[in-house]
């Protein structure tokens, strides 16, 4: 720094000043700094953390010659938080550096874009007790903060550029915050020198608001935290003692968190047609926890495959007890299907010519592989598939099959018209049989056009 007056007088001067708490003129440099701010962690979460420094005079903004340190209770194993390689372009009196890890964005009201983004964080083991330095790449400290009370038994001195006697200490009572919204606070203005940590600093009474270079601020809140959904998966066949099936539920956050999450899950039987734990699937229960950044896991539950002939059988899958989320959705269905028993397929239709108006009946046969003692039931619909409303009658139904009866009819009604047009299709499908399994649960409608256009022919001569 150009020197206005001798080294001995600038000295004597220096101190002065210092002690008056006025800042004299400088000319671009980095060596009056506070640092003003810092939080170790928010909520709980020591992924998120800031340092805030402020110029305690104009033109202290060439922070690229400087560096942030955070060392243990004891004052050793120091880790260098930044080492600073650029500059900010603020370098008015009292303007704010704000340096911020990652994570801290999680956690403010409205998106504040830092000015440095810490290259290491300050370890948890640190929070308790320990100290924080802004100090020259040539190891100089020009302000030091720490924390933790008699817990800290390191050094607190450094340069008088900042403190009159160069001893920052004693140390700030208690430790640099972590588990809520406030952050550890410089009490003096923005000119102000440092005369002790323990005199100097305080925690916010609310919300901690941290400033950018840029004079862009946001305040601490406590995001709303994801919610937790499980889903109803596909519903499988049980199969056999030998060979038994399963079932994979997923449970899903609906935004990854930067905390962890945990849910506790359960299987419980079903109300109708309830599976049996022990005797139909096994039964489980436990402990999920979704890591910072995971939104999805996936729990397997096995059936136990018999050769009975019996109803689909339900079961839940349920989320209780949720951490750092809440629940959307609780309760996931699983359903064993049957799979023993007549099978049940249903034919093609006979491809059918629709005509030039009315309704004709195109009919699928419903088969089952063999005959059953028991009364057998399923379920069927109609869907589009190049065919139309204006092509046929959509439809549904139940089909019930006598003990003994092996073959039903579905009958659907296709519309005749003139239009001359592609031959179409539409499916009918199976679904939801009772003491039976569908094998072939689709079957295809085919709809011929039997309308043509008519062609015209020109005289070679005309008439005369």
């Amino acid at each position: 720094m150009k020197k206005l007056l001798s080294r001995t007088r600038a000295s004597g001067v220096a101190l002065f000043l210092l002690l008056s708490g006025v800042v004299a003129p400088a000319h671009a440099s980095f060596h009056l700094m506070q640092i003003e701010q810092a939080i170790g962690g928010v909520n709980g979460d020591t992924s998120a953390q800031a340092i805030q420094l402020r110029l305690r005079g104009a033109g202290q903004s060439i922070v690229s010659q400087a560096r942030l340190v955070a060392y243990d209770a004891a004052g050793a194993n120091p880790i260098v938080l930044k080492d600073f390689t650029t500059n900010v372009s603020n370098n008015a009196a009292g303007a704010r550096i704000l340096i911020a890890s990652a994570g801290f964005s999680n956690y403010t009201s409205a998106p504040l874009t830092p000015d440095f983004t810490l290259t290491n964080l300050i370890p948890a083991s640190y929070l308790a007790a320990g100290r924080l330095t802004f100090e020259s790449d040539s190891g100089t400290i020009l302000w030091s903060l720490s924390f933790g009370g008699a817990a800290y038994t390191g050094a607190t001195t450094g340069a008088v550029t900042n403190d009159a006697d160069g001893n920052f200490g004693p140390s700030f009572a208690g430790p640099l915050p972590s588990s809520g919204l406030s952050a550890l606070q410089f009490q003096g203005a923005a000119n102000a020198p440092s005369t002790n940590n323990a005199a100097n600093y305080a925690l916010t009474s609310g919300a901690a608001t941290f400033t950018n270079n840029a004079g862009g601020s946001a305040t601490l809140t406590t995001p709303a935290p994801p919610s937790l959904s499980v889903n109803n998966p596909r519903s499988l066949p049980e199969g056999s003692a030998a060979a038994s099936g399963s079932v994979t539920f997923d449970v899903e956050l609906s935004a990854a968190s930067a905390q962890s999450v945990t849910v506790n899950f359960q299987t419980v039987n079903g109300i109708n047609n309830p599976a049996t734990a022990g005797v139909d699937y096994t039964a489980k229960s436990g402990k999920l926890t979704f890591l910072a950044g995971e939104v999805l896991k996936r729990v397997t539950i096995n059936f136990i495959g018999d050769s009975t002939v019996e109803l689909n059988e339900t079961f839940f899958f349920d989320l209780l007890t949720p951490t750092n989320a809440t629940i959307a959705d609780n309760r996931g269905v699983g359903q064993i299907n049957n799979d023993d028993g007549p099978g049940i397929t249903v034919s093609n239709a006979v491809t059918l010519n629709e005509g030039d108006g009315g309704t004709k009946d195109q009919i699928f046969v419903v088969t089952l592989s063999e005959a059953s003692p028991n009364t057998v039931t399923v379920a069927w619909m109609t869907a589009d598939k190049t065919a139309g409303p204006a092509d046929y009658v959509a439809d549904f139904g139940t089909l019930t099959f006598a003990p003994g009866q092996t073959s039903q009819n579905i009958t659907v009604r296709i519309n005749g018209d003139t239009t001359v047009e592609p031959n179409e299709t539409y499916k009918v499908i199976l679904s939801k049989p009772t003491l039976a399994f569908v094998t072939d649960a689709l079957g295809i409608g085919t709809i011929r056009n039997d309308d043509a256009a008519a062609l015209l022919f020109e005289d070679d001569e005309p008439s005369r």
